[in-house]
């Protein structure tokens, strides 16, 4: 006996091969907070889906919760917004993975995450029509850290706070800023 399904709005955040043409999906929604997905048979040329998922597309879904643990069975979905300029630059890519992997390093799943939904909507609509620059990166921060409630608007020193307050700062953000500053 198959559940009740749910509903939401979600980004892409990463994808990772299961099986032969399956596909494990993390989400952030602003409502079901960060999710994952089994997207069974979604390698397959013409799944059921309709659809060849891609980081970052914005997607309605529907999802059968999981009975016991995180994942959820991904039962329709349907493309919102591919952001197409978003594949015009590395560098932009670099970017997203790293504010990818600050809202997950920041946030529990399955935790309503309106906030960093809406901060992380508004950097995938920049950066699909702008180029990454450092200025984004350290605004994108600040509001992580104001969000968060570890820190003021005013520019508090990001890894400061962070290790303060024993997180963990994403490898990725090394590497971005290294590609930026060139």
């Amino acid at each position: 006996m198959t559940g009740a399904s749910e509903s939401a709005r979600g980004f892409i955040l990463g994808r990772l091969p299961f099986g032969n043409t399956g596909l494990i999906l993390r989400w952030l929604t602003p409502d079901a907070g960060r999710m994952t997905t089994m997207a069974k048979g979604a390698l397959k040329p013409n799944n059921s889906y309709g659809l060849q998922f891609d980081l970052y597309y914005l997607c309605e879904l529907q999802f059968i919760p999981a009975r016991r643990g995180d994942m959820h069975t991904l039962k329709e979905v349907r493309l919102v917004e591919p952001y197409l300029g978003l594949r015009r630059e590395w560098k932009t890519l670099l970017t997203l993975e790293y504010f990818a992997a600050l809202i997950e390093a920041m946030t529990e799943s399955s935790t309503a995450l309106p906030d960093d939904f809406d901060l992380f909507a508004k950097a995938v609509d920049y950066l699909n029509t702008h180029s990454a620059t450092q200025i984004l990166v350290n605004r994108f921060e600040q509001k992580m850290l104001v969000i968060h409630g570890l820190g003021s608007s005013d520019n508090s020193d990001f890894l400061a706070v962070i290790r303060r307050h024993h997180l963990h700062v994403p490898v990725q953000r090394a590497r971005l800023l290294r590609e930026l500053s060139e």
